[in-house]
């Protein structure tokens, strides 16, 4: 199956969900541009394949992946953000997770000028969720457009419009790992909002001043994902130095929302997209390069093929992966929600036929599967 290769910096799925049960058995949606392959997890084995409509495809040159394609895994709804056509303005569609099929087109019409609405926010506890959109026929000199719809998860329909929404949706947001908090990050200010997924009420303001080092040059939060792992815990950076020219002094930490405390810092060299698995006790650093067009403009970002896996515990490197012999354009894809295993996407060098590289970071932290698929992996249980 030829299919594109998926490049892009901090590619880690923020589908990966974690609100699941306990006894369910898990697989993953792996879908690419045509085609969705249902995998087996334990097994890596593909067990399905379904063709897609074409609004799955249309969908990903919007905007990035974790606005255009959301997962309710509570209520088995996959949501898609699709361009209507030219100039004529973003829609919504709703799937079944479990089966893909279609149920219903939220009918909005969204024309953002500056293309980063729709989003969706969809908690994976209580009956309602959220689209924020640009109603064209709102704004007044390309101000005041957006709108904040509430919708019903049974019958897909609108419920209401809010006149404002709590949370910033221009900062990182994420749900806790039992999905009845929406935790709110902001670096610049030092805080964490803590709000009801529910009522959208803020229940708690944290203040992360105290984690930093110094001196403080920039801060980072490092998890691209829309769930925290088990615990919730998050993953940041620092770069401790006075000014730009300095050596870069770049530390790594997960932050414990329970405790309101830190782990270990940890010096990983280089350039690289970083996951941090869901249980919280590796990171995985995926090397890259910065192609400069000049001093401040990045014109590429080249993928090394290169895996490193640490330990936050010891902070040790304990395992290193070269791809280079086998695969290129190598990208974290997600890691499933038990943290046992990784996946990335990568091709052989002769070809652009994508692979989903499956490695084991329970026992052996040895590569398991190649599979001959590409696309964003979706989790879901059944």
């Amino acid at each position: 199956m030829k299919s594109r290769i998926i490049y892009g910096l901090l590619i880690f799925l923020s589908i990966i969900l974690f609100y699941s049960n306990a006894n369910a058995k898990s697989y993953a949606w792996v879908i690419d541009s045509s085609k969705a392959y249902k995998l087996d997890v334990a097994s890596n084995k593909i067990i399905q394949t379904i063709t897609l409509k074409e609004e799955f495809e249309s969908s990903v040159v919007l905007q990035d992946w974790e606005d255009a394609i959301v997962a309710d895994v509570g209520n088995n709804l996959l949501f898609v953000i699709y361009d209507r056509g030219t100039f004529m303005g973003q829609g919504v569609k709703v799937y079944n997770l479990k089966d893909l099929s279609f149920k219903k087109d939220l009918a909005i019409t969204s024309n953002d000028p500056d293309f980063n609405l729709p989003k969706i926010i969809a908690p994976p506890v209580g009956n309602k969720f959220y689209v924020i959109w640009w109603d064209e026929s709102k704004a007044v000199n390309f101000e005041g457009g957006e709108t904040y719809s509430v919708y019903d998860k049974t019958t897909l329909n609108k419920i209401s419009d809010l006149p404002s929404f709590p949370i910033n949706l221009y900062r990182h947001y994420m749900f806790s790992s039992n999905g009845s908090k929406i935790y709110s990050i902001d670096v610049d200010t030092n805080e964490i909002k803590v709000y009801d997924s529910i009522t959208l009420q803020l229940l708690e303001t944290i203040s992360i001043a105290s984690i930093w080092g110094t001196p403080m040059y920039a801060k980072v939060v490092e998890s691209e994902t829309t769930f925290l792992g088990t615990g919730d815990k998050l993953l940041f950076s620092e770069n401790l130095k006075n000014i730009e020219t300095d050596p870069n002094n770049v530390k790594y930490f997960v932050y414990y929302f329970g405790t309101k405390t830190i782990s270990n810092k940890i010096a990983i060299p280089g350039v690289s997209e970083k996951a941090l698995s869901p249980d919280g006790s590796k990171i995985i650093a995926n090397e890259i390069a910065y192609i400069y067009r000049s001093p401040q403009v990045v014109s590429e970002v080249k993928f090394l093929n290169k895996i490193h896996i640490y330990d936050i515990a010891s902070g040790q490197r304990i395992k290193y992966f070269d791809l280079n012999d086998k695969y290129k354009g190598v990208g974290i894809m997600g890691i499933s929600p038990d943290s046992f295993k990784l996946y990335l996407a990568g091709a052989p060098p002769q070809t652009d036929i994508s692979t989903l590289i499956v490695i084991d970071l329970k026992d052996t932290l040895s590569i398991v599967a190649e599979i001959p698929i590409g696309g964003w992996l979706i989790f879901f249980d059944e």
